[in-house]
């Protein structure tokens, strides 16, 4: 290894630092060079427990390779940060870039915020923890100065391991305990995340935030009513390039569909610049999807939680959330025909529909609008009546079309079979009849259909809501023969043990 030049070790050093640390430590004593390479890997994270401060300090040999710094656990002292060396060492971290607050136990405040940024390049604030009312609220003492924190990301990431997937935080003025500092960063921010429940819409709305370009809220949504708030925040992102709303509506009372510009807002809409969407539920009345650039690069419209959790009346799902209302096909069809002209930079499309008489017309548009798709999610709800005969024409159909697309890679269908109707199939429960038997055929024979008619695929997944306990996609992956034809392999235990299978519910 001696012998590389120092971009293909600086790679390896990379590969390795992914797969296992121990051989990069192991790597880093072969010889001074190796140590030198290795050394931007080894120190670019740093960790600091609140309860052994003296303990945590970084060593001064890391300080000019540190990157990232974690700040965890509760204070044991009432001297906090002070207890150990850490105000002296952070104006010394020239290379430190993210700050992370990871499960700390005080919540972050002006001073602690303040604090850690007296490191000189700190740029991205990322907080982690349990989502539950018991934080102070974030305000800024009288004196400080107007612009004080030069933030250009802010990360917030909901810990469920201590809260729980359907977790109820308590009064919802106390969810949006970091209201001041969000709006605090308007005129700096390029990428901010945060659950929809702690988003101040409104106040978010009012002013202009100029530089950013990546939103993502997510979680329950509690704010179905307020939807017009969303449509002017939009209004005031001038170089939005990622949309993503990963959303659960929660009111009972709301629509529980999105819209995003309402045909009352204005023709000049801020999207020339989206290159990713992620939206749940769209609203058929949204004018939105005329404004889509043709640079767009992925656009998933999605259910969220899935039509068929309400169908087989899993009970934390029908107890918490709203029951959308599904989109037909006509329905789809009428948003994405808003998108005139050819999507020739689309690669990602995730959509969800009921079957009805225009399901031809909507698959042929898509092939058509967007040509070199190289993945495909397709949700087909089966329309009412439809035997299992029918969804066989369906798939020859969807196969035909999808023959076109000479990029299509990856492939992933929700069918709706009928025997995918009821709750999950438990693990020990007899099978008398064989239908997870039959239905595994039945799956593998549709795959078989695609995969014959798609000449670049690589791999088709086909989901089960009940046939193996959870909601698993199975995976087949697609090779060909010396004649072209297709041979497909699906690793069943893989796909029904592995997590990266489950799908998003």
């Amino acid at each position: 290894m001696e012998r590389l030049n120092d971009d293909v070790l600086l790679l390896i050093v990379h590969v390795l630092a992914r797969q296992d640390r121990q051989s990069i430590e192991n790597l880093s004593l072969a010889s001074k060079r190796m140590r030198s390479a290795c050394l931007p890997t080894l120190f670019e994270r740093a960790r600091i427990n609140c309860r052994m401060l003296k303990q945590s300090d970084p060593p001064r040999a890391s300080w000019p390779y540190i990157r990232t710094m974690d700040i965890t656990g509760n204070f044991a002292s009432y001297r906090h940060f002070d207890e150990g060396n850490l105000r002296h060492i952070l104006p010394q971290l020239a290379a430190l870039r993210v700050v992370r607050f990871v499960g700390f136990a005080s919540g972050v405040t002006w001073k602690y915020l303040q604090f850690v940024l007296a490191a000189p390049n700190v740029r991205v604030l990322e907080i982690v923890e349990a989502f539950r009312a018991s934080r102070p609220i974030f305000t800024f003492p009288d004196d400080a100065p107007l612009a004080v924190f030069p933030l250009t990301e802010f990360i917030y990431t909901v810990n469920d391991q201590f809260t729980g997937q359907y977790y109820t935080p308590g009064p919802a003025d106390q969810w949006c305990y970091l209201n001041a500092l969000i709006l605090s960063l308007h005129q700096t921010l390029e990428v901010l995340h945060v659950p929809s429940a702690m988003a101040p819409l409104r106040e978010m709305a009012a002013v202009d935030w100029p530089h950013l370009r990546e939103l993502k809220l997510y979680g329950d949504n509690y704010n179905g009513e307020d939807a017009i708030s969303l449509s002017r925040l939009c209004a005031q992102i001038s170089r939005l390039r990622v949309l993503d709303l990963h959303l659960r509506y929660k009111d009972k009372s709301s629509s529980a569909q999105t819209l995003i510009w309402p045909s009352s807002m204005s023709s000049n809409a801020p999207f020339g610049d989206l290159e990713t969407v992620y939206l749940p539920h769209p609203d058929p009345r949204d004018t939105f999807y005329a404004h889509l650039p043709l640079t767009l690069r992925s656009l998933q419209l999605v259910d969220r939680p899935r039509c068929y959790s309400f169908k087989a009346g899993w009970p934390d799902i029908i107890k918490e959330y709203t029951e959308p209302k599904l989109n037909t096909a006509t329905d789809l069809l009428g948003l994405l025909g808003q998108m005139l002209g050819t999507f020739a930079s689309l690669v990602v499309l995730e959509v969800v529909f009921r079957a009805d008489s225009q399901e031809h017309a909507l698959l042929h548009h898509i092939v058509n609008g967007f040509p070199n798709l190289c993945s495909i999610q397709l949700h087909r709800y089966r329309a009412e009546g439809e035997s299992e005969s029918d969804i066989e024409f369906a798939v020859n159909f969807l196969a035909q079309e999808l023959s076109a697309l000479r990029s299509l890679n990856h492939v992933r269908v929700y069918l709706n079979l009928p025997d995918d109707d009821g709750p999950p199939i438990h693990r020990y429960e007899q099978d008398p009849e064989q239908k997870t038997h039959r239905f595994l055929d039945l799956i593998e024979t549709y795959a078989t259909i695609v995969a014959k008619s798609c000449a670049a695929l690589e791999r088709i997944d086909i989901l089960s809501p009940r046939m193996f306990r959870e909601s698993v996609w199975m995976r087949w992956d697609v090779s060909r023969d010396s004649e072209g034809r297709p041979l497909l392999k699906c690793q069943w235990y893989r796909c029904m043990t592995n997590d990266q299978y489950i799908d998003e519910l």
